[in-house]
């Protein structure tokens, strides 16, 4: 897989994350990617903090940009122009983030430089696309979260919906959608001949993400909550846990029939555990742990103080207290 995509060529015009990641992916896999900046500025994130040792560029961009070539070019000049065209014309793939509202659409760039080369794949990574009421509107990853709904179903039961520690939109709904799009407008070249405009709405990428929060209200007719659903917080045997010694522990035993290894037997209060995993109930067993001594489920912290336990088996097993039938 080192050299997959050995062969081609990525001009790279974009900024921050999306698109870099993008043409970072085809970088590592062979790939030859011209990045192309603004003369006098460059990509942003050169100047991001930490900065890589005594030098003044960002540790961000250069790992972000590993493997690629750089080039500067005044695109709004006529000479810059005239350059880039004979880029296309020699044979490139043009990877572009384009922030919403900022740059106009993209097809008229595409169709201009398709006359240069007609088996040209442009794409344009942007977060709501390039048609539709809100393709004028500028965000960030935060906010195409927000409009996809992925926030909704982020959080603590009775809380406020929580910003994710990664740019799930920049990454998985942009810059991975348009990798894999970008892949396939390349099997299509091979096939016809012919390039494609590709158009990846970060914002559409996050809501095809949510597939299964998607097929339980389908099935259901019930919005999806915070802390409530299956891997959400809903269910004791899926979730993080405070331990005994102050930190914390990832629990995802999604299936009953192997969620009993990890409830503590019931034995009299202060009694020693077997002793090759004492040490390990004891950190399970905390105040917050998946089970009580008495082998019923609790929710982790955050969760409603007003909701009764419930069993373990038939909660983590897809049953349902209000109905006692399968869940979808």
């Amino acid at each position: 897989m080192a050299g997959a995509f050995s062969g081609l060529r990525f001009l790279d015009l974009s900024r921050l994350l999306p698109g870099p990641y993008c043409s970072l992916l085809f970088a590592d896999l062979g790939a030859e990617v011209i990045k192309v900046e603004e003369p006098g500025r460059g990509d942003y994130a050169r100047r991001t903090p930490p900065f890589w040792g005594d030098s003044d560029v960002g540790a961000y961009f250069l790992l972000l940009n590993r493997n690629k070539k750089s080039i500067s070019i005044d695109l709004k000049a006529e000479a810059g122009k005239a350059v880039f065209r004979r880029l296309v014309r020699h044979g490139g793939r043009a990877p572009r983030e384009l922030p919403s509202g900022r740059h106009g659409p993209a097809r008229p760039r595409w169709e201009a430089l398709r006359a240069e080369n007609p088996a040209l794949v442009y794409c344009a990574i942007s977060g709501y696309g390039q048609d539709g009421p809100y393709r004028n509107l500028v965000g960030h990853d935060v906010n195409y979260m927000g409009y996809a709904g992925a926030l909704s179903v982020t959080g603590l039961r009775d809380g406020a919906p929580l910003t994710p520690g990664v740019q799930v939109a920049d990454l998985g709904g942009g810059a991975l959608m348009a990798a894999f799009a970008i892949a396939a407008a390349l099997h299509h070249r091979r096939e016809s001949g012919q390039g494609q405009l590709v158009d990846v709405s970060m914002t559409d990428g996050v809501v095809s993400w949510l597939i299964p929060h998607l097929a339980a209200y389908f099935a259901t007719g019930r919005v999806p909550e915070l802390g409530q659903e299956r891997l959400n917080g809903g269910w004791p045997c899926y979730g993080v846990y405070e331990t005994a010694d102050g930190g914390h522990v990832t629990l995802g035993r999604a299936r009953a029939a192997v969620l009993g290894e990890l409830l503590p037997a019931r034995r009299p209060r202060g009694s020693p555990g077997p002793p090759a995993r004492q040490g390990r109930r004891r950190a399970i067993g905390s105040r917050q742990s998946c089970a009580s001594s008495s082998g019923r489920a609790r929710a982790p912290r955050g969760s409603s103080s007003s909701s009764r336990p419930m069993s373990a088996r038939a909660r983590c097993s897809g049953w349902t207290r209000s109905s006692g039938t399968p869940s979808s």
